[in-house]
């Protein structure tokens, strides 16, 4: 699965974005994974879970619900829009399980990946894994409370 940096705490996380006017929660997500990570494929409509956690914002913490949804990835593009702002790294799920601080998504992958057929190889920045699709964990947030 993919993992990246956030750009402020440079932590790893998963693609993230907030909905958008105008776009389904599917859409919403194809466009930030693309922005993000230089991702394109097919978002499953249908999301795999939801998680909570705490957003810094200056000067304090929003508590943030977030919904996740699947991406069947086809290809990393080799250029992207926010390539230059974070490292990405593709590793099995239960590693990248690992290396996320949230424990609702630590919890969220380790089900995801007991529940995802296992592919023959992931794609490559830059390239494609031919037939295969990659499914990989991709989140919004929904809601905020201050």
């Amino acid at each position: 699965m993919l993992l990246l940096t956030s750009r402020k705490s440079e932590r790893f996380v998963i693609p993230k974005g907030w909905p958008v006017e105008g776009l389904s929660d599917a859409e919403a997500v194809a466009k930030e994974a693309y922005e993000e990570a230089g991702v394109i494929g097919k978002v499953l409509e249908t999301r795999i879970g939801s998680y909570a956690y705490q957003k810094r914002r200056e000067p304090s913490f929003a508590f943030v619900t977030v919904d996740v949804y699947a991406l069947e990835v086809k290809a990393q593009l080799p250029d992207w829009p926010e390539r230059g702002l974070r490292a990405s790294l593709w590793l099995a799920p239960k590693h990248a399980a690992q290396l996320v601080d949230e424990p609702g998504l630590m919890r969220l992958i380790r089900a995801f990946d007991a529940r995802r057929p296992a592919p023959a190889d992931a794609p490559r920045e830059g390239g494609s894994a031919g037939p295969i699709l990659w499914p990989i964990p991709f989140h919004i947030a929904v809601s905020e409370e201050w």
